[in-house]
């Protein structure tokens, strides 16, 4: 974090982004989870991810993204750590776990709206989107902010039925339109 705010403090034009998984784990979870955790760039001690989380409170951090690298769980286990597959699945769990974030007080919805619509549609020159405006494109995603529920990665739709947050109990999730009456 130190470089990126001494970059944009300094005039540099970058961006910053985060994932969950850096933002909510750390090395203190190899233990537990293994080379299931092997991602670039790769978790750190927890101190970072207390900065990251600073960072998103003091606007240095622009985007939230998932990361979302949907390996089979036997490509994330092999003998030699520099065989196994980067990177983890997060398409299913990016918003579900910064909708819980919301309840905990770690983020407020405005940020949560900017960091993974409003400020990606900015960054990557999406003029038609990012924002709920006359003239542009309408991506909603409808949420139940009060849902509680159970991860279950056997369940995910991509491959990857893995999640180091397996298990969790998460409050708030996105809506299937069909769930909604129409």
């Amino acid at each position: 974090m130190d470089e990126v705010i001494k970059a944009k403090t300094g005039g540099r034009k970058i961006t910053c982004e985060a994932t969950p998984q850096h933002l909510l784990l750390s090395t203190d979870d190899f233990e537990r989870e293994g080379s299931m955790l092997v991602m670039v760039p790769p978790l750190r001690h927890a101190s970072n991810a207390d900065s990251l989380w600073k960072g998103i409170s003091e606007g240095w951090i622009d985007i939230i993204g998932s990361d979302h690298a949907p390996h089979a769980l036997s490509e994330k286990s092999a003998e030699n750590i520099w065989d196994v597959k980067v990177g983890m699945p997060g398409l299913e769990t990016t918003l579900p776990l910064l909708l819980t974030m919301v309840h905990k007080g770690r983020l407020s919805i405005g940020q949560l709206i900017q960091l993974t619509s409003e400020k990606p549609a900015e960054v990557f020159h999406l003029r038609e989107r990012g924002r709920l405006e006359q003239g542009k494109k309408a991506d909603l995603v409808v949420v139940d902010f009060n849902r509680k529920f159970k991860i279950d990665a056997s369940k995910f739709h991509s491959k990857a039925r893995f999640s180091p947050f397996n298990g969790g109990r998460l409050l708030g999730s996105p809506k299937r339109p069909s769930l909604m009456g129409g």
